[in-house]
């Protein structure tokens, strides 16, 4: 709070803000004299525009700010001192989140008489809309502030990664993540007060485990303030642990069990909803998604991309991986040590993470009321697995290798894997109806749609995938040995 509090920063930010503010009351003062409208219209109109305006500035400004103070001190070396200090790191981390973006918060907050009085003309917005409104934006800022400060300390001290990562992030969070916040909010929390107009306010019947979300004010704050909750507690579980560790790997084995589980829980609630066959006396089994196949596509690409991050975030690195051999008692590596040993290598946890992404997925296949080809639809699961386990040892391999730039090298593997086969054969002619097992052969069940392959080509893929991870793990384990 002392390095923000500087009297010429406070006036520069106090004076952009009541600029602002007094150009809004300009335009607007503008509008109502030019055509008429009744003061209460103008009110309503400056309230919706200070509405959509206020969340995107906070978080633009505030991302940038905590990455840019994060970075400043990574290359003048001061972060060591922190890690060292007697303090702890959530003591220091929530001192940044709170303290760095001191200014955006002061601007915001000479922001709230003018938006609450404009509400107040407009004599048709609630009160609760109100309280919702700074609820739900303090904690849109927890939670994307968390994921700036990771950001930070994930981008490293030099070059241009470093010198990227503030504006790159701001950036997103002004285009993507603001516009994503806001439209998420209407669409659950604030559909029920009618305060934006007919195309903000229309109401979607969300459901999550057959439990509508956007019909009741109480049970849709809970869900997604309980949620919220629970993504920003896994972000500072990592936040501690990078901070400490910067050469640790992302996640722990242990962390990424538990999160993989939430999330796939999380997503898969989205998926079972009661159409409107229900109110035929039809149960919810038996109206499940008329075309679950598509869904299931759909939670294919989610957890595809899930898994593609974990194993970026749980492989380790050579140096970790020669520390792990060489105070293993036991010589070798046994499959407690895989399962969750810090330093130990990936693809067992990844194996693990798929098993409990299907322990959820094949039981809802198994309930669908279709009455067609399960079986397949189930052995499109392995070719997922297998493919994503190929994937994670050759990054294991690479990442092991004594080569320089291997995070540049495992990149652009993972790159060439995932984006060379579906170019290859785009540009082949050969769509995924045509030969769907060349898709899944390549790692792309999701991308099937509502094609699906014979029996007999399901099995040569699967086999095919087979022999090629069992030589790529034969390959690493001789590599450990020699690490060894």
């Amino acid at each position: 709070l002392r390095g923000r509090l500087k009297p010429r920063s406070v006036i520069v930010a106090i004076a952009i803000s009541l600029v602002v503010q007094v150009l809004l009351l300009l335009a607007f003062g503008q509008g109502f004299l030019a055509t008429g409208y009744e003061l209460s219209s103008a009110g309503l109109n400056l309230f919706r525009t200070l509405t959509w305006l206020i969340p995107p500035v906070l978080f633009a400004i505030g991302s940038y700010s905590l990455i840019g103070d994060v970075a400043q001190e990574e290359r003048r070396g001061t972060l060591n001192f922190l890690r060292f200090s007697p303090r702890t790191s959530q003591n220091i981390l929530l001192g940044k989140i709170l303290g760095v973006p001191l200014l955006p918060y002061l601007s915001v907050l000479l922001f709230v008489p003018l938006h609450v009085v404009s509400a107040m003309t407009a004599e048709v917005v609630p009160l609760g809309f109100i309280v919702s409104f700074y609820l739900m934006l303090a904690a849109g800022c927890a939670f994307l502030f968390s994921v700036a400060l990771l950001t930070a300390l994930l981008s490293g001290a030099r070059g241009f990664l470093a010198a990227a990562t503030a504006p790159g992030f701001s950036a997103i969070t002004l285009f993507s993540f603001a516009p994503l916040f806001m439209t998420w909010s209407f669409v659950t929390v604030w559909s029920q007060f009618k305060v934006m107009g007919s195309q903000q306010d229309a109401t979607i019947d969300l459901q999550w485990y057959y439990v509508p979300i956007a019909t009741n004010v109480w049970f849709s704050h809970l869900f997604v303030l309980l949620n919220i909750g629970i993504m920003t507690f896994a972000i500072w579980q990592v936040l501690r642990r990078r901070f400490h560790n910067p050469t640790a790997t992302i996640l722990s084995k242990r962390q990424s069990y538990a999160i993989m589980a939430y999330l796939e829980v999380f997503f898969l609630g989205f998926f079972l909803q009661t159409p409107n066959r229900v109110a035929n006396n039809v149960s919810p089994v038996e109206s499940l998604f008329p075309d679950s196949l598509l869904n299931l596509f759909f939670l294919y690409g989610i957890n595809f991309f899930c898994v593609l991050v974990l194993i970026v975030a749980l492989t380790p690195q050579r140096q970790a991986l020669l520390d792990w051999l060489r105070y293993d008692r036991r010589g070798h590596a046994s499959l407690q040590d895989l399962i969750w040993a810090e330093k130990s290598p990936a693809p067992v946890a990844i194996g693990i993470n798929l098993i409990i992404i299907n322990a959820l997925l094949v039981p809802w296949i198994l309930l669908w009321p279709t009455s067609g080809p399960k079986l397949i639809v189930c052995l499109l699961l392995i070719p997922f697995m297998l493919s994503l386990l190929i994937y994670a040892v050759i990054t294991q391999q690479i990442l092991a290798s004594k080569i320089r730039n291997p995070t540049t090298w495992a990149a652009g593997a993972l790159a060439t894997l995932l984006f060379l086969p579906p170019i290859t054969l785009g540009l082949l002619s050969l769509s995924p109806d045509k030969v769907p097992a060349l898709w899944v052969f390549f790692g792309f069940p999701w991308l099937l749609g509502s094609t699906l392959p014979a029996l007999s080509n399901l099995v040569t893929a699967i086999v095919m995938q087979g022999i090629i991870l069992g030589v790529l793990s034969w390959q690493l384990n001789q590599q450990l040995k020699k690490l060894a």
